[in-house]
Formats: structure tokens, sequence, C-alpha cells
């Protein structure tokens, strides 16, 4: 799911101030031409982990940050989540949470570095 999410990630960057992202300029060429971009095409999303892309995509929307980036998803933030959901995660999904916590700092730090 990782290698999925660092795909998404890299397609949704801003390349510059005040420019499209790859995704909106590949589906604009795509439009404008009817050819395929293959560059939208990616890894594979693993069946029967929607629910925790939907999970990681709610934490990301309230993650903090400091004047010089994002602060990563923290394990009290996680338990703090899942205890309002009245969820009991198992280790594979928190790893699951953890993993794509890491690979969206690392898209970040591109973006603003």
């Amino acid at each position: 799911m990782t290698a999925w999410a660092a795909h998404q990630f890299a397609l949704d960057r801003m390349p510059g101030k005040g420019l499209q992202t790859d995704r909106i300029m590949l589906e604009d060429y795509e439009a404008r031409t009817g050819k395929t971009a293959i560059e939208l095409d990616g890894p594979h999303f693993p069946s029967g982990l929607e629910y925790v892309w939907g999970w990681f995509c709610e934490l990301d929307r309230a993650r903090s940050g400091t004047g010089f980036g994002a602060n990563p998803v923290s394990w009290q933030e996680i338990d703090a989540w899942a205890r309002t959901r009245r969820l009991t995660l198992s280790t594979f999904e928190v790893e699951c949470l953890t993993g794509l916590d890491q690979v969206r700092l690392e898209e970040l730090a591109k973006k603003n570095g």
C-alpha cells in the first residue's frame, strides 16, 4: 500500500507556486489528446485495505505542523483517534498507518525542499 500511496502523493505534488499538480496536468493531457498518460498508472492498491486508507486520510487531515513542516502522526494521536472511533486496531493496521505516514512525510519533505 505504501508504494501506491507514494505514487498518489507524488502525482498531487505541485511543481511550483501557483502551478497545477502533475495529476491535473496529466489528466488534462488525456482529455485534450484522447491519449493515455501512462504516468498516471502506478502500483496496484491492495484490495481489502480501503478502510485503512480512509483512516489514514482522517489522521492526515488532522496532522499538526510547525513553521518548518508537518509533524508525524504520533502514537498518542492514533490511540486517541481510535478510541474516539471506538476501534481496536490490529498491529498490522497500526503498521499500515505509520508506514503511510512515513511515506506522506517523505513526500511533503520533497515538496518543501
